[in-house]
């Protein structure tokens, strides 16, 4: 279970980063001038995804840290799944939960579903199933395929909401009484007793 939590974390990594467009120009890390969060964030990745002859982990990881400073959501998700992976960083559970609290409140898909990983398994955090329910439920409505994968395999998707499944029965048990009504109806019709 863990191999596969551990995968699943990476693959969210690698979607993250593939999302973008590549063809970054490296440059020195050096602006003349003041850069957005997203800017900042466009960079690191040119820097984090560059063929490995060319990579700079750390300067990318320090413009990922300037970006999810800046407010920038997507350095935050990214971050805080680099930390509780701990791969190209240090692995350091509370920034990782820090950074992807942040980004989940502001309705990051993958920090959700990574920080739901975080509450399953007390990593970083008490464990808490339900939360991790909750904040899966909330990726998966934004549409993270994983989060939506994981409540389908567990079955604590839940697909409708209490008042449909409230509604859902009663309309079964609805449904029941009326067809035994019919039933006895036909039965009398022919002069049997059901």
């Amino acid at each position: 279970m863990r191999r596969l939590l551990t995968l699943l974390l990476i693959l969210t990594l690698a979607a993250a980063a593939h999302a973008q467009e590549g063809g970054a120009v490296l440059s020195s890390g050096v602006s003349s001038r003041s850069e957005s969060a997203q800017e900042l964030y466009e960079r690191a990745l040119s820097f984090i995804n560059a063929r490995p002859e060319n990579a700079d982990l750390e300067k990318g990881f320090e413009l990922l840290e300037k970006s999810a400073e800046a407010g920038n959501v997507e350095a935050k998700a990214y971050l805080g799944a680099a930390y509780m992976l701990g791969g190209n960083v240090e692995k350091n559970l509370d920034r990782a939960v820090r950074h992807l609290s942040d980004a989940a409140e502001k309705g990051a898909a993958s920090a959700q579903y990574n920080l739901a990983l975080c509450y399953e398994n007390g990593l970083g955090v008490e464990r808490d199933v339900d939360r991790a329910a909750e904040l899966m439920r909330l990726s998966a409505q934004a549409g993270n395929a994983m989060a939506k994968e994981y409540l389908e395999e567990t079955g604590r998707g839940g697909g409708e909401s209490l008042g449909d499944q409230i509604l859902l029965v009663l309309a079964v048990l609805v449904a029941a009484f009326v067809l035994s009504k019919l039933i006895r109806r036909i039965a009398g019709a022919k002069g049997k007793r059901l």
